[in-house]
C-alpha cells in the first residue's frame, strides 16, 4: 500500500471516528435537553365547597350550596336567588338580608330584622 492511499484510508477513518463522537455528543446533549424540560402541571380544578354572601344560587337544588349560616332566598336589591343572612345574624347593608329583611342597628350592632 503506498502512502497516498494510506493517508487517504487514515483521514477517512479518523473522520467517521470523530463524526460517530460528535453526533453521540449532541444526541446525548439533545436527548437530556429534551427530558429536561419541564413539564406542564395541569392544575386541578378548584372546586368550592360553598357559596359565598351575595353570589347566584338555586334553592331547588338539594345540596347546601351557601356557606355557613347563609340561605338560597330571593334578595331584592340584587335580583333573583342569593345567598344571604337569615333573622338576627349580623350585617353591614340591606343587600345581605334575605327577603324582606332590612340591616337594622347602630353602627356596631346591625343585624338583618324585618322593616319597620
Amino acid at each position: 500500500m503506498d502512502a497516498d492511499r494510506f493517508d487517504v484510508l487514515t483521514r477517512r477513518r479518523f473522520g467517521m471516528a470523530s463524526a460517530g463522537a460528535l453526533a453521540g455528543l449532541l444526541g446525548v446533549s439533545g436527548r437530556t435537553a429534551m427530558f429536561a424540560r419541564k413539564k406542564k402541571k395541569r392544575g386541578k380544578a378548584r372546586k368550592r365547597r360553598c357559596e359565598r354572601l351575595g353570589t347566584r344560587c338555586n334553592p331547588n337544588n338539594d345540596k347546601q350550596l351557601c356557606c355557613g349560616a347563609l340561605y338560597c332566598q330571593g334578595v331584592p336589591e340584587l335580583g333573583g336567588n342569593r345567598c344571604c343572612k337569615s333573622v338576627f345574624l349580623p350585617c353591614a347593608r340591606d343587600a345581605e338580608c334575605c327577603g324582606n329583611l332590612i340591616c337594622v342597628g347602630n353602627a356596631g350592632a346591625r343585624s338583618c330584622r324585618t322593616g319597620p
